[in-house]
């Protein structure tokens, strides 16, 4: 999985740990299609990040662990005709840097740019294409299935890794927290194109995406880019919430 940078959560931290006096307020709004927007102008250096977060983490991914991450980790291999490689040449022209991951509760797809015209709207461009029209070719499928299974077989040379990975399985059993994001070797081993293909358009839609930028844009220009973002997806549905977890009634050692 690509780097990522934690735009809505540092906007959260950010936040709380300023001292209590006037500045700046958070501005929210809902694009025309149902996407949650949190805007915080910036404008102290020039550039702008941006998160989309969806609600598409291992908790969605049913009995296809790992299913995902394997869908989010496919996203920027080949986008709207382009590979990977003419996607990383783009980014890399408008001194962009782009991120993506996916976790238990979530999915992000992240961008930070320069605000100047001639490098924010080409990022901005490749940025909608690669999160609004994902081509997951076979070719792509295979590898990135490749890339997850070495990464478990990493995974289970951890000691600290095995246990965190035990300690969910016992804590929470057959409820969706029990899945691991980095999915399970047989599960991966079967999911197919169609399976990533409808767990795409399930989850990454207006109405289940939150929008977070930071940056040195004004309300209207946010208002703009959000909007430009969130007309590329279906609206949608907001996905379930999460069952509650059992109540564990008796401690137990797992060694």
């Amino acid at each position: 999985m690509r780097e990522f940078y934690r735009g809505a959560a540092c906007l959260v931290v950010l936040l709380g740990s300023l001292p209590a006096y006037a500045g700046p307020e958070i501005h929210s709004w809902l694009t025309d299609n149902g996407a949650k927007v949190m805007f915080y102008p910036a404008p102290e250096l020039p550039m702008l990040d941006i998160r989309a977060t969806f609600a598409a983490g291992s908790t969605r991914d049913a009995e296809h662990a790992g299913l995902a991450r394997l869908t989010n980790g496919l996203l920027a291999e080949g986008a709207a005709g382009l590979d990977a490689q003419a996607i990383a040449e783009r980014l890399e022209r408008a001194g962009a840097r782009f991120s993506n991951g996916s976790l238990r509760e979530m999915a992000w797809v992240a961008l930070r740019t320069l605000t100047e015209p001639t490098s924010q709207q080409p990022a901005l461009d490749t940025f909608v294409q690669v999160l609004t029209q994902p081509d997951f070719n076979a070719a792509d499928v295979e590898r990135v299935r490749k890339q997850m299974l070495s990464a478990l077989d990493q995974l289970e040379q951890s000691p600290a890794k095995v246990a965190e990975r035990t300690f969910y399985r016992t804590l929470y059993a057959d409820h969706p927290y029990g899945n691991t994001p980095a999915g399970d070797r047989d599960a991966l081993a079967t999911i197919n194109l169609a399976e990533i293909r409808g767990f795409y358009q399930r989850y990454y839609v207006a109405r289940n995406l939150t929008l977070a930028m930071v940056g040195d844009v004004d309300r209207e220009q946010a208002q703009r880019i959000a909007q430009s973002i969130a007309d590329g997806l279906p609206t949608g549905a907001k996905a379930p919430a999460v069952p509650r977890p059992p109540v564990l009634t008796d401690a137990k050692i797992v060694r």
